[in-house]
């Protein structure tokens, strides 16, 4: 017969448990929706060749709405925050400074500038293997 404190451990050694199988669950969906994601850029990567298309394709693919030129604009934008010279951005952008006063109407501060342009991916760690037959090691090689 089971005491109530050793009920209560087998009680939460189970919620954890469960947690656990829960957790890793949804980290494996995640992690297959990634592999797919990689697997389509793969395929189309022959057609994708910038940069900015291929993370337009990634996020059709996800289904996150990006606007048009969102990159490009957000570029201005916040290059204009950081250095608070239109003229030296417009240059910098291949724009009139008319263009961008008509475009670019809402001024943001330098930090959201400094911000922006900080934004970094997370590293990937990639791991290649070699597509053929291992090729037999010689004498003397490790």
């Amino acid at each position: 017969m089971l005491g109530g404190g050793e009920l209560q451990q087998q009680g939460e050694s189970l919620a954890l448990a469960v947690s656990q199988s829960v957790a890793q669950a949804a980290l494996g969906e995640a992690k297959v929706e990634a592999e797919r994601l990689e697997k389509v850029v793969k395929e189309r990567q022959q057609v994708v060749t910038s940069r900015n298309a291929k993370v337009r394709l990634i996020a059709r693919e996800a289904k996150i709405n990006l606007p048009e030129n969102c990159f490009r604009h957000s570029w201005i934008t916040y290059r204009i925050a950081l250095t608070g010279d239109k003229a030296a951005t417009a240059t910098e952008a291949g724009n009139s400074v008319g263009e961008i006063d008509r475009r670019y109407r809402v001024p943001k501060p330098k930090a959201e500038g400094e911000a922006w342009f900080a934004l970094r991916p997370k590293p990937i760690k990639y791991h290649w293997v070699h597509p053929g037959p291992v090729p037999p090691r010689r004498s003397g090689q490790p």
